[in-house]
């Protein structure tokens, strides 16, 4: 059985290393120009060359030793991070509020400088509901609108006019993404991982400057990252609990004892579980798809591992939290005239690829032996467009628009163009798809280069962008100024010292998350070190927690996943690091599966 099973982990870290090695083939062969100007010759695919061979073969090796390492490293680091139990001496509060003021601390420069905090254009949509002066919509969420006049009607209490609520937000928000991690870090030390971890945690979150960062950057995405860190912490905490109870009624069964009742959740657990999947639905519009997928999924891994009755309540509940978030987002939406964000808004990577193939084609026929004049029947012998596709698209767009608003970076020039006809577009959704399917499969060497390009951000290590990575200035249809008091005190720009310089990129985010998900899966371990019974370690220590600690590495990262593959589907912005936010919030949590405690 060993055997066996050595084999099947050496399969998926080579899975991985090869995936990793054709991205980094894709990635040299990518041209990208970091601009929003971009255009169909600015940011394309070259040929490959016979190189590239080499070049995958060798990075796959290197990937596949590098993991191994990694696993052997592990082993070693891991009795330095857990303390016995007898040395554990805790206090939450005392902990929590440590954390809490270290964070905040180092945070007062960042709130000084950036006074009140950045305002993004997607933000200032909300603020403008919020303040009455545009029609609701669900394009950026109607409950970010909502917090934005729940703090304006605060703020007002406070300091007269707009800029209580957006100075009372400035605050709010480094308090709130401090107090998450103040939590979570307490929550570790309560499982007993050494101080010197909890120091070093502290110190990232307080110094790295890409946190404070986004604590000052008014826009939605902090606030959904902290939702999707609730969510996974969440989630990997009732994994483990599901997977626990599966082990101890599996071991009362075979002792003809029951502790069963023992283990059940309760109403707090269960509250928390459902606001944390209310929050990350309603925090995005690609939240309900991800809490979907982690639904689906988790519900097809748990249905054999625990008992049927727990089975089927997770699934009612999961069942009604969506139920329930589908009526709100629908019917009562409606009711309240409140406007469904656009089907263009879904649809970025479909409209991306179909611009490409159009403008490629037209770009190859201007290189070819024989140009054809007319750009539009260039086009349709190029892409064999019969008749009614030809019709159907420019019935959106004319041929020259697709061509001249396409952006390989951003779908926004195509979808806000004057000549996109949004109203045609929302009727004739499905006829779109049905031509830009056919499209594809006539042309699939463009379409594949297309959708490479449009979501390139998200898988391409080797590539980043300066592009909405933090906010930490007013758009210029903001009417609201901005005070840097931190200067004024000391005269020095506090960006000329911690000012991003290199830009993480979202894609090796992504990578990492995928190589701990594969690490997580194949490390085995047993269960980390919590308040049990003699009787529960006896049974967290029986033969089946091999197969446990493997299921919870995998339950833990499923929302990741989920969450990589809404953007991998429908990306409205190729870079753009504040989609992935979420993703580094939660990297000291898919380590927890790793470093398991073996005492």
């Amino acid at each position: 059985m060993k055997s066996i099973d050595i084999r099947k982990l050496n399969i998926v870290e080579l899975v991985y290393s090869l995936a990793f090695a054709m991205m980094t083939v894709l990635s040299r062969h990518t041209m990208y120009s970091d601009k929003t100007e971009s255009n169909i010759l600015t940011v394309n695919m070259t040929s490959f060359r016979l190189t590239d061979i080499l070049i995958f073969l060798s990075v796959t090796i290197i990937m596949y030793v590098l993991l191994q390492i990694i696993k052997l490293a592990i082993d070693k680091v891991n009795p330095f991070v857990w303390q016995k139990d007898g040395q554990i001496k805790n206090n939450k509060v005392v902990c929590w509020l440590i954390v809490f003021a270290v964070i905040m601390i180092c945070y007062i420069p960042y709130m000084m400088s950036y006074w009140p905090g950045g305002i993004y254009n997607d933000t200032l949509d909300s603020i403008d509901i919020a303040l009455g002066k545009s029609t609701w919509s669900n394009q950026n969420t109607v409950l970010y609108a909502l917090f934005w006049k729940l703090i304006f009607a605060v703020g007002s209490v406070v300091n007269q006019g707009d800029y209580g609520g957006l100075k009372l937000m400035t605050v709010l928000q480094p308090m709130a993404l401090a107090a998450m991690a103040a939590s979570f870090i307490t929550w570790l030390r309560g499982r007993g991982v050494r101080r010197w971890i909890i120091i070093l945690l502290t110190a990232i979150v307080a110094l790295v400057p890409v946190f404070p960062y986004y604590g000052v950057s008014l826009w939605k995405e902090t606030w959904f990252g902290l939702a999707f860190f609730a969510y996974t912490w969440v989630w990997y905490a009732m994994s483990e609990r599901l997977l626990e109870i599966s082990s101890v009624d599996e071991s009362a069964d075979c002792k003809g004892q029951n502790f069963y009742s023992k283990s059940q959740f309760s109403i707090k657990d269960v509250t928390i579980y459902i606001l944390s999947i209310l929050w990350v639905i309603f925090g995005r519009n690609n939240g309900l798809y991800v809490v979907l997928f982690v639904m689906i999924i988790s519900s097809i891994m748990l249905f054999s591992r625990i008992g049927r009755d727990l089975w089927k309540k997770l699934t009612i509940v999961n069942i009604t939290i969506v139920a329930v978030s589908l009526l709100i987002q629908g019917p009562v939406f409606n009711l309240c005239g409140i406007k469904k964000s656009s089907p263009a808004e879904s649809l970025g990577i479909p409209l991306q690829q179909t611009a490409y193939m159009i403008g490629t084609a037209a770009v190859e026929n201007t290189m070819a032996d024989v140009v054809i004049e007319d750009t539009n029947q260039a086009v349709r012998e190029s892409l064999k467009i019969t008749d009614a596709e030809y019709e159907e698209i420019t019935s959106i767009m004319p041929v020259e628009s697709w061509i001249l608003q396409y952006n390989p970076v951003v779908v926004d020039p195509l979808k806000f163009s004057k000549d996109f006809d949004k109203e045609y577009f929302g009727t004739r959704t499905g006829d779109f798809l049905k031509t830009y399917i056919s499209l594809a499969c006539k042309n699939p060497k463009y379409a594949i280069r297309g959708y490479l390009i449009s979501t390139m951000g998200f898988w391409d290590a080797y590539k980043s962008s300066s592009s909405a990575y933090i906010c930490t200035a007013h758009t210029s249809q903001a009417e609201y100024f901005m005070s840097d008091y931190f200067n004024m005190r000391t005269g020095k720009t506090l960006s000329d010292i911690v000012g991003p310089r290199l830009y993480i990129s979202g894609g090796t985010l992504v990578w990492i998350m995928l190589g701990l998900f594969v690490i997580a899966g194949n490390m085995h371990k047993g269960n980390n070190p919590t308040n049990e019974s003699d009787e529960s370690k006896l049974t967290v220590r029986s033969d089946n927690k091999c197969t446990s600690s493997n299921n919870i590495s995998v339950l833990t990262f499923l929302p990741a996943v989920g969450l990589w593959l809404t953007y991998m589907l429908a990306a409205p912005l190729s870079f753009s690091f504040r989609y992935l936010f979420g993703l580094l919030l939660c990297t000291p949590l898919y380590i927890c599966p790793i470093l398991k405690d073996k005492k």
